[in-house]
């Protein structure tokens, strides 16, 4: 079935969903269950003729490459970035839990 919309490169709801399946870098099981969206609307949307299988493909490569560099980044600067503010004047902010809410 030819692409009803044309296409191109990369795609944005792909692109997104397998972005939020790089999660895998904060929390293992959160990053198992993006992946499988993902892949299934990844599927659905060549299904249904809206993509190309190799304009999901590619988007899934870029996101997925984008997103650990990204985060790798982030991990190098935000860390100590945090650790030095939570030793300052923003303390409080960083370091609050939050309240309990009384029962209804």
């Amino acid at each position: 079935m030819p692409c009803t919309l044309g296409h191109a490169f990369p795609r944005g709801h792909t692109t997104v969903a397998a972005a939020v399946a790089a999660l895998f870098l904060l929390d293992r099981r959160l990053s198992a269950i993006a992946a499988v969206f993902a892949v299934v609307e990844g599927f659905i949307r060549v299904y249904v003729g809206a993509h190309y299988p190799h304009d999901v493909l590619g988007s899934v490569l870029l996101a997925v490459t984008v997103a650990c560099l990204t985060s790798l980044a982030l991990r190098r600067w935000a860390i100590p970035l945090v650790a030095a503010l939570s030793r300052g004047t923003l303390r409080p902010l960083l370091t609050a839990g939050f309240a309990a809410q009384p029962a209804r």
